[in-house]
Parts: structure tokens; sequence; C-alpha cells
């Protein structure tokens, strides 16, 4: 199954919480499918709604229950572009991603990668969101 595919069967009806990451990783490992990421906002959902997950399955249905979700500035893998091309890569994915946001419109927005923040206020402006 590819990557968006899978991020799309975690999608909730109504985008309460939304976590913008970078890119999925080359390497293939990513979030919905278990990745570090994965395991360390697992722990921090466990802590905050004092819950223990059984699997990486029933952790992402639960962050699904909760409005939660999470999508990348860009859909393709940058993280092994050089950082002139990652740069370049990314600042063209911020129409596609106010488009998005548009339609998500989000309560709140987590950015999970501080480097990214200046490209997803910028998304979030072009998208008429606060």
């Amino acid at each position: 199954m590819d990557i968006e595919s899978l991020r799309q069967q975690f999608r909730p009806k109504k985008v309460s919480l939304l976590f913008v990451g970078e890119s999925p990783p080359a390497s293939g490992r990513f979030f919905y499918d278990k990745s570090h990421m994965t395991t360390f906002t697992s722990r921090a959902f466990e802590r905050a709604f004092d819950v223990q997950f059984s699997s990486t399955a029933e952790f992402l249905e639960f962050f699904k229950s909760k409005g939660c979700f999470l999508d990348d500035l860009s859909h393709d893998p940058v993280d092994e572009l050089d950082n002139r091309e990652r740069q370049n890569a990314l600042q063209q994915c911020i129409e596609p991603f106010s488009h998005r946001l548009r339609d998500e419109h989000p309560d709140f927005i987590v950015v999970v990668l501080k480097k990214i923040s200046d490209l997803v206020s910028e998304a979030v402006t072009n998208a008429g969101i606060q």
C-alpha cells in the first residue's frame, strides 16, 4: 500500500488537531506504519490520556478517534536531498499544503519540526485560517 493511501485510512471525519511533519522519510518508515515518531507520540498520548496501547494499530485508531491527523508539508521524501534542494522542494509545497489546510480546517496545528515552522505559517496564512 502506498503512503498516501495508508495516511488516508487514518484521516478523521473532522481534523481537530493537525500535526505537520516535513515529509515521509525516504527509508519508508512512516508514522502510520510504525516509526520512531509513532512510538514517541504513542507514549505521550499514553501519559496525557492515562491509557496503555497494546499495539501501534490501537494507538493509531485512538489518535484518529481524538480528531488527530498527521500530514506532511511535502508528500514526497525530502530527507535525502541536499539543503538547497530540500528548501526548494519544501517551498514548492506551500501552495498545495495551503489547499489541504483549507479543506481540513483544523482547530489546532502542531508543527513537529521547528525548521519548517515558517513554511507552515506561510501556508496557514495563504489558506486564510488561524
